[in-house]
Parts: structure tokens; C-alpha cells; sequence
């Protein structure tokens, strides 16, 4: 399992420790991944609704506060899950739709092959 992020590499380290993070957790601060999987990027709706206001402000009620976005990241780039294969074959993808459509865990882990 490998986690991709769109940050600097200090901040995808610190990420990987404040979360104990067991897998690689790589940068890719151009989001060639992101554009290759089709991952889109959101409208202001889909950053800033009551929904994704709603579960941010849980998030940060426990204690989950993303550090501010660095230049050259992009605040409206929604991000997804992709299962890979050990073929190379894509066999499940979730593209989030907004801020707040991340996938659950164990919902993910479920959708493991």
C-alpha cells in the first residue's frame, strides 16, 4: 500500500509520523498521478458546502488540522482511492466528488484484493 500526497516531502514525513502511517506516503507536488487516475479537481462547491464544513469541523474537534497548503499545491485538487493489482490492473477506484468524500478504512481495506 503506498499513500500519495500532493505536498513537500516534510510535510508528507510529519504526516506519516503524527498518523503512525505504516506504508510509503509519497509526494507528487506536479499531481501527474492525480491527472493519470483522473482525479479531479473541485469547484468552490465542492470545497466549501455545509457538508464538507461540517465533517472539516469534526475533524478538527478531534484533533485531524491539515498544516496550510504550500505554493504550488493546489487547495481545489480532490483526491481518491486506487486499488492496484500485482499485475499492474486497476481493480477499484473512488474518485472523491468533494472535500469531504474520503473513503473509510476499513472500506477500503475491504475492497482489497
Amino acid at each position: 500500500m503506498v499513500a500519495i500526497g500532493q505536498g513537500l516531502p516534510a510535510m508528507a514525513a510529519d504526516f506519516k509520523k503524527k498518523f503512525k502511517i505504516p506504508h510509503p506516503l509519497l509526494v507528487d507536488q506536479k499531481r501527474t498521478t492525480y491527472k493519470a487516475l483522473q482525479l479531479k479537481k473541485g469547484k468552490a462547491r465542492d470545497i466549501v458546502n455545509p457538508g464538507v464544513l461540517a465533517k472539516g469541523t469534526l475533524e478538527v474537534l478531534k484533533g485531524n488540522i491539515q498544516g496550510v497548503a504550500p505554493k504550488g499545491t493546489s487547495m481545489t485538487q480532490l483526491g481518491g482511492v486506487v486499488i492496484v493489482d500485482k499485475g499492474g490492473e486497476i481493480v477499484f477506484t473512488h474518485r472523491s466528488q468533494n472535500a469531504a468524500d474520503n473513503l473509510p478504512v476499513d472500506e477500503v481495506m475491504a475492497s482489497l484484493p
